[in-house]
């Protein structure tokens, strides 16, 4: 199947913008939450995806659908949140462990 360079280029740019959110979100996530670079961007690609898929899906749907939608995502984003956090500092303590 051969695509059209227009569609392979609009992807390419989607998907340059896509990692410029995640670079940004985990920079700012690694500021704020003082993790390791490598746990931010974990966490912001997973916030990403997840709303951008959310936005895709909020297009086609109606405003009460939407409405929950909008509390799933939520839900899911803080689930990432704390997470990523939980699993950050399980780490910390197995590294504490080890040196001891």
């Amino acid at each position: 199947m051969n695509v059209p360079a227009t569609s392979a280029a609009f992807r390419a740019a989607v998907a340059r913008e896509i990692q410029h959110f995640i670079a940004e979100l985990a920079d700012y996530l690694e500021l704020e939450n003082h993790m390791p670079r490598a746990f931010t961007e974990a966490q912001a690609e997973a916030m990403v995806t997840i709303v951008f898929s959310a936005g895709a899906e909020a297009l086609d749907v109606g405003a009460e659908q939407r409405r929950q939608l909008e509390e799933r995502l939520v839900l899911q984003l803080r689930m990432i949140a704390k997470g990523a956090y939980y699993w950050y500092r399980r780490e910390q303590e197995k590294m504490a462990h080890h040196s001891e």
